[in-house]
């Protein structure tokens, strides 16, 4: 996900720094004899530690293939990065665990492999099966009481940390999916500009400001010539690659304070704000025309074609949406009934009151 390294930094790392630092005062086992050695052990079985948590016994739905293998591979660096922390390794030897946490964490909340509550069941068998090898090795090394009591707080505090990164990790996943539905609603996907309901909209706003201030709105229907034909011999992609070329030549012409958006299929609009006279548009549009003259270059430039536009323009001093909407579209059609490549204007000279 976009961002996701911003949500999700810290599942090694967070968890074996606060296990690493927040340990009982006083004590300091983590270094040296048994406990030592107990990271070792620890380090040593992450690879064999993580299929046997990947997947809960009596759960009636066994993950896919791509789950299991993505919990495999947290769950051996998650060990892993426990084992650093108590062998007091926060530098070299769990650096790629720590990035191997990460890489995992972001894959199970960016691609929404599994819902949260999975994925926190998951970190719950980790946690008990790390226990349980914890305990075991203890017992054989005849590991102090109260040292026993220190890992397993590291232990729980790496669980801890780790659930809440993954909360974190999937709320800002899921604002960010939140905003990139709010876009996809209000913007074409092609060329990525503003569609038909953002661009009517907008055309209101304009219209209701330059009603109180007494200027012109323009409202510019460009219409692709012959765009049907492209797509019929070339392909889409190539109609595509036309629609997102066209987009960049507009921009090019398109004065900043203006609105450029496609209202659909080969249909672009560019709305012009604040107008002090009629005659200001139509050199606007004569820049959109001039703005085809160069072929396009389509296909990795395997193909050069050259198209032209029909735009027309609906000019304003107080109208709807709804009428500059029409009278664009009649002016459109005029441009090309007159044989194309050309602009035609409506103008609607009604004086303010």
């Amino acid at each position: 996900m976009a961002g996701g390294h911003s949500a999700t930094l810290g599942l090694g790392q967070f968890a074996l720094t606060r296990a690493a630092s927040a340990q009982i005062p006083g004590d300091s086992p983590c270094c040296d004899g048994d406990v030592h050695r107990l990271g070792e052990q620890l380090l040593r079985c992450s690879e064999r530690l993580a299929p046997e948590v990947a997947v809960a016994d009596g759960e009636h739905d066994e993950p896919a293939a791509e789950l299991r293998e993505a919990f495999s591979r947290l769950a051996a660096a998650w060990t892993a990065s426990l084992a650093g922390a108590i062998l007091g390794d926060r530098e070299t030897a769990t650096r790629e665990s720590e990035l191997e946490c990460i890489r995992s964490f972001d894959e199970l909340a960016g691609r929404r492999l599994a819902p949260v509550d999975q994925i926190v069941r998951f970190c719950l068998r980790w946690r008990d099966g790390a226990g349980e090898v914890v305990a075991s090795y203890a017992r054989e090394l005849g590991l102090d009481a109260s040292a026993l009591v220190q890992v397993n707080a590291m232990l729980q505090r790496s669980l801890d940390a780790t659930v809440l990164r993954l909360c974190e990790a999937f709320e800002a996943e899921r604002r960010e999916s939140d905003e990139r539905l709010r876009f996809l609603a209000t913007h074409d996907v092609v060329t990525g500009l503003p569609n038909r309901t953002l661009l009517s909209e907008r055309l209101a706003t304009m219209l209701d400001r330059s009603y109180r201030d007494r200027a012109y709105v323009a409202l510019l229907f460009i219409d692709v010539d012959n765009f049907k034909i492209v797509n019929d011999t070339l392909g889409h992609q190539a109609g595509d690659e036309l629609l997102c070329g066209v987009t960049g030549r507009l921009r090019e012409v398109v004065r900043d304070p203006d609105e450029l958006g496609r209202f659909g299929g080969d249909e672009f609009v560019v709305i012009v704000d604040q107008l002090p006279s009629g005659e200001v548009v139509e050199a606007i549009a004569q820049r959109v025309l001039d703005a085809f003259d160069e072929p396009f270059l389509l296909l990795s430039g395997s193909a050069s074609l050259g198209v032209t536009a029909s735009v027309g323009v609906a000019l304003a001093k107080r109208a709807t949406v709804q009428a500059m909407l029409r009278d664009a579209d009649r002016a459109m059609y005029r441009a090309k009934r007159a044989g194309k490549n050309a602009f035609a204007v409506i103008s609607t000279r009604a004086e303010w009151v």
